[in-house]
């Protein structure tokens, strides 16, 4: 018998007894332990230096892949940019995009000594338009098109402008996209749509985005950008504080817990060598 099916089956056959009824403090205590662990172990971190983020970033400088053009989608206050520019110096071209004005603001004074960054004061998505935008200036990372979830008043409403990133790129005769990182709360099927065509074209090799309970609002699950993006030649892999661990899609990955997973190109073997897959 399987070493692994026969461990759980114990398990099973040990806390059943204590989980028959959840109004036990023993049950309650034993479950809600496990819980906690068990989004530790699946990386529920938002701390880019803690993540992962940080870590795949450095990786990838090392072997030559972050060399002309890192696209910061949903850059917020410019901490991820900031990061950025740190690990890969300033040759390299950081185009942020953050679609909230007064968020914009900090940004603007939160990246303006540095080099080479281009900042703009527009969101992306599958087309040019005018959408409507929930934010809280005391929260500015939560900002999304669906309606909030986890504040019972999200502060305020504002009409913003979105555009396509296939657009931009032919705008700017940007050649292609080292990394492109997507950071949108629930947009980021969206923002992957309006970069079709470059997508297309192979000009995007690696894809960060970020998968987690606003994909319930959103209705755009994990198994979606598996669809969506193996279609054009990605491999998936969830980010960890030190791998990257790439594999096919199973149903049970449905978590919504997130953080962050990596879309590599499949022609991309040298990354996939240094991550170990």
């Amino acid at each position: 018998m399987n070493v692994k099916k026969l461990w759980f089956e114990t398990l099973g056959i040990i806390f059943q007894p204590i989980f028959r009824t959840h109004r036990s403090f023993l049950s309650r205590f034993i479950g809600l332990s496990a819980k906690f662990i068990y989004f530790k172990y699946e990386n529920s971190n938002y701390d880019p230096y803690k993540n992962g983020e940080a870590w795949v970033l450095k990786e990838l400088y090392k072997i030559g892949r972050l060399k002309r053009n890192l696209f910061d989608v949903g850059a917020n206050n410019g901490d991820w940019a900031k990061m950025a520019r740190l690990i890969c110096g300033e040759d390299v071209t950081i185009h942020c995009f953050e679609i909230i004005p007064e968020t914009f603001e900090s940004l603007q004074n939160s990246l303006k000594n540095l080099k080479n960054i281009f900042l703009n004061n527009v969101g992306l998505s599958d087309k040019v338009e005018q959408t409507i935008v929930h934010f809280d200036p005391s929260h500015s990372g939560t900002s999304t098109i669906y309606n909030p979830m986890f504040f019972e008043k999200i502060g305020n409403e504002t009409i913003c402008k979105v555009i396509e990133g296939d657009d931009y790129v032919k705008d700017y005769k940007i050649e292609a996209i080292d990394y492109l990182k997507i950071d949108v709360e629930g947009m980021e099927n969206l923002v992957l749509n309006g970069f079709k065509k470059c997508l297309s074209n192979k000009q995007i090799k690696v894809i960060q985005f970020e998968y987690g309970m606003v994909n319930i609002q959103s209705k755009f699950l994990l198994k979606d950008f598996y669809d969506f993006l193996t279609n054009y030649g990605y491999k998936i892999g969830k980010i960890y504080p030190e791998m990257v661990l790439f594999k096919e899609y199973e149903f049970y990955d449905e978590n919504f817990i997130g953080p962050n997973y990596l879309a590599v190109h499949s022609e991309c073997e040298d990354i996939f060598l240094k991550f170990g897959n």
